[in-house]
């Protein structure tokens, strides 16, 4: 008996699910006739059903006695007592806030009101009268359409609830119904589609003929088509040459024209798709009321929204519009439009009246006109149009040129030797005059800087373009308005100062000048002194690498809503500072001989960075983190101190030969010595493609010794500029858009792991860097590859689960039934929880269905058929049959990726019909290895490699496990289907779920190999990971 009855679900630790299992068990207990059982099997049985979570949980509980573990009625109080306890307040706001949702019918809407106020705690809602009377208010203020809502207020007290949810079921059902009647026009028009789609008949027919070997093209026997009699006559039906009508085809295109003209998307490129600010907008009369049109060229056709219309016409049940004319509107952004029909109305200005043609449409946006009124109003006008039957000049004068040009370069270089010789690049022989415009005056652009490494290569390049005479130097004054003051030449001297600068020969250091500036200055009074004093000493930042840590109570005082109160700290800082100044360090000159080192460090809110050589700094560099790079994980925030360093110091390393760069962080070494496309992170790609530019060799170093770096992260500069709202916005958002969902699931991901207390704690954690906190443990071994967008929490590119969500996750990770290792490899792809490995594990060998279809003995293994490199290039093929239908097998031995195809009969003609339709898709193998049987051994088949260029090799009679391969793929569909009709799935998701787990032996999946890209599945994965990847 116990194993007739379904056992309950799997036991979720939130308050609603340990009520729902609680309900379950005692039902399951009485069905499976398990209460006269001992205590101890009671305690067993619902171990074995609760779950891999509630078994945990069950692990971690302490007993005063030892014998209360197998008491049943104490470990139910015991899960009782750690699931969460209901919030009073909490529920009776989901009881107030419920209202009823679109499309929602009355009576659901009901049964769930009266399922919420059970945890509300009210007081005598056990009285029918008082339940009624809070559900009756709940309807009547959440009603949507008005109508029905007055009829129900003014029956007073004489209408009772169960006549009103009658009465709104009622209008449900009858609007359901006008609905189905207004949409005839848009909806039902399909029926002309079997003209597209031709019917199973009309196939065979097709392949009748073909196989007697009629002419396509006349009709008649086959024959040569240069003595077709039908080669130079016209068809009557498409009037095209070449056939004639009799064997036309194209009369299945006239009625695809006629559907695709009935159901087209016209395109209405402004709905929820125009900036507003930026918008054209013009004024109108209708009737009277000045309305406001959106001028939109793109858009075909005219929109009114259907409340307007009925404002302006007062047409409330549509009786003017013309539903004749109904089509299918597409958005800004591919969304469809639903409209009621056309309707004519006359805009009136100064001019006088237009009539114009409106679609009425459901959207609830501003009235849109399109390009045909708007050109036709006077909105828009169209210039620069050339008239092509007048003749020009300058064309007509170019023909006999044109037809002389050489057509490749290598002609040009034969027709022109002397212009393009090697030592003489663009040197004439004669004077060419030639002819600039007196009012054009030159341009001069800005010098490029050119980074230090490549300067010798520069100049090399430019003496070379002065020795061919191309280019020629600047050796005196010109007119280029570049002055030269002769009072400011210093030549030959032992020291110079310069912006604020003095150069030595020991190296660079601070003007005094500006040094006995900065400490002669005053306290500052207000705001703008302080900033004055604050941008003057930040000039000297890279001499000042603790200036951030001196300096913060002076740029607390910057900060919005601080009043500007001048206290001692505020005096002691500022002497500090200046005292700081006094005592800046001389920095060493950069020599491009010498080879260079990029210390980089990041800590939790900031990024510092040091160029130095020969042990000495060249220079400093530190900026703060933006609020969205603070939510990076430990690993994206360290290898963007480096992408932040190459940039700052680019002057100085691009062009090197290597460049080392000292982090602290291990991981970073294998990564960059990685291709970019190993990376799962598109975050991650997008800092190496960055990086692509320096040819860098990253080196781990303690941090310890990372001192310089360190300390400038965690020092930072004055406050940054912030970035955009937008550019935020985007990069908070990143991960999540790069989960390839659907809007709804990626929502409830979002709000299940906003209500999951661990993964808020994560949340926490990653912002802060305490992993201190008990809730965490568990994921403080993966903290550096964890990184989140305030909501959801992303190990690299893997989503983290919430509790809630696992068990569904679990069941969609196992829909194809693989064993646990296959499991293992589909789940790394995508998600990530703790314990993750041990759930899967725990999942399959409970599972039934895999335990049913389990061979019970292997068989020895046989030697294997050479695996060719290109896919699909040799295949094998069977037929099996399963619950009395006949399927052919088709394998590939390169990427394991099988076909399987249910036929209706196992002939030659089927089988040939069924491979060019397989081939047609994959394209042709070489080699095609199936079992002796008579349809591959057949004329026909022969007849058809010949054609189609392939080799076909058979097994040995009465041994057909040289046809390992295709009996393998058969052995797996077989399971794979049996497992769907016992557990009651598709069997289709299930094939794809095969098509896309990794093997164990290559690490990846048949979809992968075939098609060099991974199919996307209900699983949520990285969009990154569904990118084609070459060869």
């Amino acid at each position: 008996m116990p194993d007739t009855v379904p056992r309950p679900p799997p036991l979720e630790l939130s308050a609603d699910g340990w009520k729902r299992f609680e309900f379950d068990w005692k039902n399951y207990l009485v069905a499976a006739e398990l209460t006269k059982k001992p205590s101890a099997v009671k305690v067993a049985i619902l171990l074995s059903v609760c779950g891999p979570e509630a078994q945990d949980r069950f692990k971690s509980f302490t007993w005063n006695e030892d014998n209360d573990a197998c008491d049943i009625d104490k470990v139910m109080k015991k899960f009782e007592e750690c699931t969460p306890v209901e919030n009073t307040t909490v529920e009776r706001f989901k009881f107030n806030s419920r209202q009823q949702k679109p499309g929602e019918p009355i009576k659901e809407y009901v049964a769930e009101l009266r399922r919420l106020p059970v945890t509300c705690k009210f007081e005598n809602i056990s009285s029918d009268d008082i339940m009624n009377q809070l559900i009756w208010d709940k309807i009547v203020v959440g009603l949507p359409d008005a109508t029905l809502r007055t009829r129900l207020l003014e029956e007073g007290s004489e209408i009772t609830l169960n006549k009103a949810i009658q009465m709104i079921a009622c209008s449900e059902q009858v609007r359901l119904q006008c609905t189905v009647l207004d949409s005839k026009d848009s909806t039902y028009p399909v029926a002309g589609v079997p003209a597209v789609k031709r019917s199973d008949f009309e196939k065979k027919k097709k392949y009748k003929r073909s196989d007697e070997g009629n002419c396509l093209y006349c009709g008649g026997m086959k024959h040569a088509k240069l003595v077709c009699p039908a080669k130079n006559r016209r068809c009557y039906k498409c009037k095209k040459l070449g056939h004639y009508g009799k064997v036309c085809r194209s009369k299945f295109s006239e009625s695809s024209k006629e559907v695709k003209q009935k159901i087209s998307s016209t395109r209405v490129l402004a709905i929820n798709g125009i900036d507003r600010k930026s918008a054209v907008t013009c004024m109108y009369k209708i009737r009277g009321t000045e309305i406001n049109f959106l001028v939109d060229c793109g858009a075909e056709v005219n929109v009114m929204p259907v409340a307007l219309y009925i404002q302006l016409t007062g047409d409330k049940h549509l009786q003017k519009v013309d539903r004749s004319n109904c089509s299918s509107l597409q958005a800004f952004g591919g969304n469809d439009v639903h409209t009621k029909g056309t309707v004519k109305l006359n805009l009136e200005d100064a001019s006088g009246s237009h009539q114009a043609v409106f679609h009425v449409t459901e959207a609830d946006d501003d009235p849109i006109l399109g390009l045909s009124s708007s050109v036709s109003l006077g909105l828009v006008s169209f210039g620069n149009k050339v008239d092509v039957r007048q003749s020009s000049h300058l064309v007509s004068s170019l023909v006999p040129l044109m037809q002389t040009c050489p057509s490749s370069k290598e002609e040009v270089y034969q027709c022109y030797k002397d212009v393009f010789s090697d030592d003489k690049v663009g040197d004439f022989n004669v004077y060419h005059h030639v002819k600039v415009d007196t009012n054009v005056h030159p341009v001069i652009h800005a010098q490029r800087r050119v980074p230090e490494p490549i300067r010798p290569a520069v100049k090399a390049k430019l003496d070379e373009l002065v020795a061919k005479k191309v280019i020629e130097t600047v050796s005196e004054a010109t007119d280029w308005e570049i002055k030269v003051n002769r009072d400011k030449l210093q030549y030959k001297v032992p020291e110079v100062s310069y912006m604020s600068h003095r150069l030595t020969p020991q190296g660079m250091e601070p003007d005094p000048n500006k040094i006995s500036g900065i400490v002669k200055m005053p306290a500052p009074g207000d705001l703008t002194h302080l900033r004055g004093f604050l941008c003057t000493v930040n000039f000297l930042a890279r001499y000042l690498p603790k200036l951030a840590t001196v300096s913060e109570p002076l740029r607390q005082l910057l900060k919005k809503n601080v009043p500007y109160v001048w206290s001692d700290a505020h005096e002691k800082s500022f002497n500090v500072v200046k005292e700081l100044v006094t005592r800046a360090p001389i920095l060493r000159y950069y020599d491009p001989r010498i080879d260079v080192v990029l210390q980089c460090d990041a800590s939790q809110y900031g990024l510092g960075a040091a160029l130095i050589q020969d042990g000495k700094p060249v220079a400093y560099a530190s900026r703060a983190m933006t609020s969205t790079e603070k939510n990076y994980a430990q690993i994206e925030k360290e290898l963007l101190a480096i992408v932040f360093a190459t940039q700052r110091f680019d002057q100085y390393i691009y062009g090197l030969s290597a460049v080392e760069v000292h982090t602290d962080h291990k991981p970073l070494e294998a990564i960059l010595r990685k291709s970019i496309n190993d990376s799962a992170n598109r975050r991650i790609q997008r800092m190496l493609l960055r990086l692509q530019r320096y040819n860098l060799c990253v080196k781990y170093v303690p941090g310890r010794e990372l001192w310089i770096a360190d300390t400038l992260s965690r020092q930072l500069p004055c406050p940054r500029v912030k970035p955009g709202a937008f550019a935020i916005k985007l990069a908070e958002h990143e991960l999540a858009i790069d989960l390839a969902v659907t809007a709804e699931c990626l929502q409830e991901y979002r709000t299940t792991s906003s209500q999951d207390s661990e993964l808020q704690a994560v949340v926490v954690a990653i912002r802060s860097g305490d992993w201190s906190m008990p809730a965490v443990a568990e994921y403080t071994p993966v903290k550096s590859e964890l990184s989140t967008d305030g909501v959801l929490v992303f190990k690299g590119a893997r989503l983290v689960v919430p509790r809630t969500l696992r068990s569904r996750v679990l069941q969609q990770l196992h829909a194809a039934h693989m064993g646990i290792e296959a499991t293992r490899h589909r789940a790394r792809e995508s998600v990530f929880w703790p314990g993750l490995n041990g759930h899967i594990k725990d999942m399959v060998s409970r599972c039934s269905t895999c335990a049913a279809v389990q061979p019970s003995q292997a068989r020895e293994p046989m030697l294997s058929h050479e695996v060719p490199v290109v896919p699909w290039t040799k295949v094998g093929m069977d037929f099996f049959e399963w619950n009395r239908q006949k399927y052919l097998v088709i394998t590939d031995y390169t990427s394991n990726w099988f076909e399987v195809e249910e036929l209706k009969s196992t002939s030659a003609s089927s089988l040939v019909r069924e491979c060019r339709v397989q081939f047609a898709r994959h394209g042709v193998p070489l080699q095609i290895v199936a079992y002796s049987g008579t349809q591959f051994l057949s004329r026909t088949f022969h007849k058809f490699a010949e054609e189609w260029n392939f080799e076909v090799v058979t097994s040995s009679p009465y041994h057909h496990q040289s046809n390992g391969k295709a009996e393998n793929a058969v052995h797996t569909i077989k399971k794979l289907l049996s497992k769907s009709e016992m557990s009651n799935t598709d069997p289709l998701l299930a094939i794809l779920e095969w098509r896309n787990t990794p093997s164990e032996a290559t690490g990846t999946s048949p979809t992968q190999k075939l098609f060099g890209r991974r199919c996307r599945t209900p699983l949520p994965v990285s969009t990154g990971l569904l990118m084609p990847v070459s060869s």
